[in-house]
């Protein structure tokens, strides 16, 4: 499989194009800025909200497969947070 450097996985910072609007748009002058707004901000809370999904259900998934985790809790889990990501989408 072909490495992805834009990977979250895989990436050590941010693409060039976006340190760019980082540098125009400072994360610290975000909400006061007129043109941010709620749907900005649901949007951005969305992203967190994925991520921190996606982070639990490797950690459970590399227990489980490290046999850290009872086969039954981690099929709950699975279950629980799976179901949850699909649903948030």
């Amino acid at each position: 499989m072909k490495s992805n450097p834009l990977s979250l996985t895989e990436r050590t910072g941010l693409p060039d194009a976006l340190c760019a609007l980082v540098d125009v748009y400072p994360r610290h002058g975000w909400e006061e800025n007129p043109a941010y707004s709620q749907l900005i901000r649901f949007w951005l809370d969305r992203h967190m909200m994925f991520r921190q999904l996606l982070d639990h259900l490797d950690k459970d998934t590399e227990s489980a497969l490290d046999g850290n985790q009872d086969p039954e809790i981690y099929k709950r889990k699975l279950n629980q947070l799976g179901g949850r990501l699909i649903n948030e989408l």
